[in-house]
């Protein structure tokens, strides 16, 4: 009897030291503060947060089940969270509705760093001051936009279901999710499509200028189209899925 497949060990692995190493840069940041203190850290630390939330209830809806064979140790737990079960309660509840909420944080955040970067190129002697007000009313947005597109996710029973073909456990409801997934989708591809269009901008805006932007500035940007690239790249597969 084992643990786990060897897919989960491996990408369990690969997930851990990547989180390590994102973890280590967080703490640099804190440590250092009071010469990173700026709107668009605060954006990168919610990022972080996100990013933490996301890799924690994937582990409980996604990588853990997919992670467990028929004869695996963990396969009685989760045979016994099948349906009709008495145990989940509202927790499961929340990992599932998290398993679609956590893609509005994820992505929103990119596309913050985006438009943070932005406003810092357009109007950099008062860009902190913008984001005073805007950060907080951002955070605020995205997390409405996520419960609300979700909303019907809250309406489901999951629970987890044994697929003998592929030989793992996986998530699932009984209730019709393909409004939320759309919902999804949607904004996955608005959140990308924005993010193109500000990096797109700020590049344009950067080579018209006279006066030099400083390294510090041309670095987060750069950062930031990084982080855009691979946002697109994430997206690409269940977008073109959802349109085409």
């Amino acid at each position: 009897m084992s643990f786990f497949n060897l897919k989960f060990l491996i990408s369990f692995f690969y997930c851990s030291v990547s989180f390590t190493i994102y973890t280590l840069l967080i703490i640099m940041l804190l440590k250092n503060w009071k010469e990173f203190k700026s709107a668009f850290f605060h954006i990168v630390i919610a990022d972080y947060l996100f990013n933490l939330l996301t890799w924690l209830n994937s582990m409980i809806t996604l990588r853990l089940p997919n992670g467990t064979c028929k004869t695996c140790i963990m396969s009685e737990i989760f045979g016994a969270l099948g349906k009709d079960n008495q145990y989940t309660g509202g927790f499961l509840y929340i990992c599932y509705f998290l398993h679609f909420g956590n893609a509005y944080f994820q992505y929103s955040m990119v596309t913050l760093m985006s438009l943070n970067r932005t406003t810092s190129i357009f109007a950099y002697f008062v860009n902190e001051k913008i984001w005073q007000f805007l950060f907080p009313i951002s955070i605020a947005t995205v997390i409405l936009c996520a419960v609300y597109f979700t909303r019907t996710i809250l309406e489901t029973n999951p629970y987890y279901v044994y697929n003998e073909a592929l030989d793992m456990y996986s998530i699932t409801a009984d209730s019709n999710i393909l409004p939320a997934y759309s919902n999804v989708i949607n904004f996955m591809a608005i959140t990308v499509v924005s993010s193109i269009i500000l990096n797109t901008v700020s590049v344009i805006k950067l080579k018209l200028m006279t006066q030099n932007l400083s390294t510090i500035e041309r670095n987060l940007l750069f950062s930031t189209i990084a982080s855009s690239v691979i946002q697109c790249a994430a997206a690409g597969n269940p977008v073109c899925l959802g349109y085409f």
